[in-house]
């Protein structure tokens, strides 16, 4: 099994909606959802990696959930930030992607800085 593929928060965040609006109450239900519902789904998402398993919704909810948590202790906390990088070596192209937190308000432009 692969535990490495990167799927996108939009993604998850969208199922996840869909799901619970659906009447789905858990990560396993979400992803069965999301399996009986691929067709629906791709039209608006991405999900370069297909659907993402239920270890991977709760993965995500759970950071989620601790950065909620965490907030209280980060009082200027106002924006989370995804940086994507796409980096070409010959004929092959990476991406990366990673998260961050910040107090600064969300401006991609000065984020790019």
């Amino acid at each position: 099994m692969d535990r490495q593929k990167q799927h996108k928060l939009v993604d998850i965040i969208a199922i996840t909606l869909c799901a619970t609006l659906a009447g789905m109450d858990n990560f396993v239900d979400v992803e069965f959802y999301a399996q009986e519902k691929d067709k629906f789904l791709r039209p608006f998402l991405d999900l370069p990696n297909g659907i993402p398993s239920h270890d991977t919704f709760n993965r995500v909810w759970s950071l989620i959930d601790w950065l909620i948590e965490r907030h209280p202790q980060w009082p200027s906390l106002t924006s989370i930030v995804a940086v994507e990088r796409e980096c070409h070596i010959d004929d092959k192209v990476s991406v990366q992607r990673r998260y961050f937190i910040s107090s600064r308000t969300a401006d991609a432009p000065k984020f790019l800085q």
